[in-house]
């Protein structure tokens, strides 16, 4: 922190750090204080708006809404904040809020498979089994390599009884984990049922 002042690191900067350094020895009512002021210092920064919404998540979570609305008014296209502030409408029961926020941003980003993710979710858990088949499978067309998505719509599928659809889903996402955790060399878990 001392060679960044004597470097000349601007105050939301210093700010940023004095906030994760706070963080590291456990200091969280220090650490929200900082990453506030380096947010106002430089709201231009998502980096600043994320750390402080990760914080405001944990310690003041009654907040987060009124935050992360703010911090949406800086940044309308961070994929991050909008998932962050349709988080914050679905628990605070504004569902058409956050099905509008996702809208708005899909008009914007048209090829953000997130945001077709956070689409379906809000209609399966709307009971609308469907129309979120629909918006997982469009997640899909940009991104074929998405396991939650394949996940997610593999229980929806499941929900319309088309168990063939559903298993088939299912069995492409676990090939992607197995994949992916092979090349990393990590251990790869069993099938669920292989388990059993």
């Amino acid at each position: 922190l001392s060679l960044a002042e004597k470097a000349g690191a601007d105050e939301a900067q210093l700010a940023a750090l004095e906030g994760a350094l706070y963080m590291l020895k456990n200091d969280h009512k220090e650490a929200l204080a900082s990453y506030r002021f380096a947010a106002e210092k430089a709201p231009e920064s998502e980096a600043n708006w994320m750390n402080l919404l990760t914080l405001i998540a944990s310690l003041d979570r009654g907040r987060l809404l009124e935050e992360a609305q703010q911090a949406l008014s800086h940044h309308p296209n961070s994929g991050d904040i909008i998932q962050v502030v349709v988080g914050a409408y679905r628990e605070a029961g504004k569902v058409k809020e956050a099905f509008q926020v996702l809208q708005d941003a899909i008009e914007r980003d048209p090829e953000n498979p997130l945001f077709y993710f956070q689409l379906g979710l809000g209609y399966a858990n709307s009971g609308k089994f469907d129309q979120a088949v629909v918006q997982f499978s469009k997640a899909l067309k940009i991104v074929p390599r998405f396991p939650r998505a394949l996940d997610a719509r593999g229980k929806c599928l499941e929900q319309l009884g088309r168990e063939e659809e559903a298993k088939a889903d299912f069995e492409r996402s676990y090939e992607i984990r197995k994949e992916d955790a092979e090349r990393q060399g990590l251990s790869v878990q069993p099938r669920p049922q292989e388990s059993e």
